[in-house]
């Protein structure tokens, strides 16, 4: 039973990130302007989530107006970071500030209760750490994915538009062959009115 509920939880997972890859490849915009929204949504999902304030989608929608970016996407493309995986990224982000701030915190163990439990009661460094951090993070995704997700929209209306030409030549090809077919019909009808008329 438990295997069961698992693998629909899994399938539903999988069915909610079928249908955001598509909502993006479907928005209709210019490739760039897509792809920029996307890259706008990955920065932003990339930075700490304080609960009671909409940072994500605050940073995720002035980015999108700044930098041309549709904002369909990249409110999408925020939800990179979500509450499955959120202690995964402050670790990331952990991490991150850690390297480069490395006396703003002492020990990793503390973060996952610290950041899910008493984040606003968390100390400015632990704080900091993690936007450094974030910030760092959300920069490397953010770029290779502003190219990649450009290549993959350019790459499915490409295809979106073979296949719509190929559908439009199967039905000009099945008009063509009705017409022949009836042509074909009205002759045989003359020529057996004719044959009639001589008898």
């Amino acid at each position: 039973m438990a295997q069961i509920k698992k693998n629909n939880v899994f399938v539903k997972i999988k069915r909610f990130a079928q249908h955001l890859y598509l909502k993006i490849l479907r928005v209709k915009a210019r490739p760039s302007t897509v792809a920029m929204g996307f890259a706008c949504g990955i920065f932003a999902g990339c930075l700490p989530t304080l609960p009671p304030l909409p940072l994500q989608t605050g940073v995720s929608l002035g980015l999108s107006f700044i930098l041309r970016g549709n904002v369909v996407t990249a409110l999408v493309s925020m939800w990179i970071s979500n509450p499955l995986n959120w202690v995964f990224f402050y670790f990331v982000q952990w991490r991150i500030g850690k390297f480069i701030l490395p006396s703003a915190v002492a020990d990793h163990h503390d973060i996952p209760e610290k950041v899910q439990i008493n984040f606003l009661t968390a100390s400015w460094e632990l704080i900091i750490t993690l936007f450094v951090g974030g910030i760092v993070l959300g920069i490397v995704l953010s770029i290779p994915s502003y190219f990649i997700s450009k290549w993959f929209i350019i790459r499915y209306r490409e295809e979106r538009a073979l296949r719509i030409l190929k559908k439009q030549e199967q039905k000009r090809l099945e008009r063509r062959e009705l017409e022949k077919t009836q042509n074909s019909e009205n002759i045989s009808k003359k020529q057996k009115k004719s044959l009639k008329f001589f008898k």
